[in-house]
């Protein structure tokens, strides 16, 4: 009876591995299309919702329900320009839009002077999530402690060098 429970789950994991698989490949190549937004300063140097470090810079994107690492092309259809970007975060949060770009998707994309443009995606690939390693209060800490140990040393040596030369 235990051997058969065991193949019992051994078969159903093999089935979720093997539905996961297809949706994955069957995602690949989808479409769609709505209005976009950007997102940009006040969220630069926060954690996504994938545990990455959002930069305004890369080349990211946020969406309600894409896998993290999700590669979608996005192309505005005022200018025919495109790029590339990677899911690694969850949004907009605002009704009537499909996706949030970063400020460099956006700058690329020639619309961050607009705020919205209405873009067509299509879902080419996926890549990894790069998680970041934040550091522990405890960390920060000690840094900050040490910081202020060389910072106290430099201002009495300067004191002194000062001093010596009256």
């Amino acid at each position: 009876m235990l051997l058969f429970r065991q193949c019992k789950n051994l078969y159903v994991f093999g089935i979720l591995i093997f539905f996961a698989f297809v949706q994955l490949h069957a995602q690949t190549g989808s479409t769609f299309s709505g209005v976009a937004s950007y997102y940009g300063i006040p969220f630069h140097g926060r954690q996504t919702a994938s545990g990455e470090i959002f930069s305004m810079d890369s080349m990211t994107a946020a969406h309600k329900q894409l896998a993290f690492g999700t590669l979608v092309k996005v192309t505005n259809r005022n200018n025919g320009k495109a790029c590339v970007v990677k899911i690694n975060d969850r949004g907009p949060f605002i009704a009537g839009r499909i996706i949030d770009l970063s400020q460099a998707a956006a700058d690329t994309l020639d619309f961050s002077y607009q705020g919205l443009v209405v873009v067509d995606c299509e879902i080419i690939g996926m890549a990894p999530i790069n998680k970041q390693v934040l550091a522990s209060a405890d960390t920060k800490n000690e840094k900050a402690k040490d910081r202020n140990k060389v910072i106290k040393n430099n201002a009495s040596e300067n004191y002194a060098v000062s001093s010596n030369h009256r």
